[in-house]
């Protein structure tokens, strides 16, 4: 029954709450209410509200329905949780096909990012540079960014951001797609501004774990994953256009 349905149906942020849930069943069984609301960055009401939604009366009768129902998956264990290639969004081959094609057309792509998502775009920055993109990194919050960006350069812009929320981040898309920059978001869920904002979102779907109450130590291997297949794609993008030019 559940499988039925049509994601259609929902608004943004049930469409975050049913995606997670479709990949991640097994572990959806074991959760509560909190911890699912955590995972896919909603409010616990919003949880509540899918289930009715979805015909079931409580949050327990919903779990009762999924364990009789998964088929277990091949996991890896990380730090307290577990992660399948299922946390990348479905049509990741698509979205990846998408961004290389946007980036191709630029001149110039900024990579972009703060804290422990600026090690990700310094990353990406590398990747993307052997390949064959001229890139420039952004990852200091009081970067003169908009001196480094002239907003009639032909360029796009990547943004990291686990939460989609860095408010120094949403600062700086409303200008740039004000003046039609393409932007580009990678994003833990699509349920966030930053996402909702961008020209192409990647949204993929993890646990959010902390330590020590203030260290993120979520996973971010399908960041890493995209930051590889986009790269290449790009690399093989580019083969293909040369040898049209020839």
């Amino acid at each position: 029954m559940f499988e039925q349905l049509s994601d259609k149906l929902f608004t943004s942020a049930e469409k975050d709450i049913f995606s997670f849930i479709m990949q991640h069943p097994e572990r959806v069984s074991q959760m509560r209410v909190k911890d699912l609301a955590e995972s896919v960055h909603v409010a616990p009401s919003s949880i509540i509200k899918f289930i009715h939604k979805i015909h079931f009366k409580s949050f327990y009768d919903f779990k009762s329905y999924l364990k009789q129902n998964i088929t277990p998956t091949k996991t890896t264990n990380l730090v307290s949780g577990q992660i399948t290639l299922d946390c990348l969004p479905e049509n990741y081959e698509d979205l990846i096909a998408s961004i290389a094609e946007c980036l191709t057309k630029h001149q110039l792509v900024y990579c972009v990012g703060l804290g422990g998502s600026g090690i990700l775009a310094e990353y990406a920055k590398h990747q993307l540079s052997i390949f064959g993109c001229i890139t420039l990194l952004v990852k200091d919050s009081f970067a003169p960014f908009f001196t480094l960006l002239p907003l009639k350069q032909d360029c796009a812009v990547i943004f990291f951001s686990v939460s989609g929320k860095t408010k120094e981040l949403l600062n700086i898309i409303n200008p740039l797609l004000a003046n039609n920059i393409d932007v580009i978001s990678v994003t833990n869920g699509s349920a966030n501004p930053l996402a909702e904002k961008a020209t192409i979102s990647f949204p993929y779907h993890v646990k959010k774990e902390r330590i020590h109450m203030t260290a993120e130590v979520s996973t971010q291997l399908p960041v890493l994953f995209m930051i590889e297949s986009l790269s290449r794609q790009i690399y093989r993008t580019k083969l293909i256009e040369n040898k049209k030019q020839e």
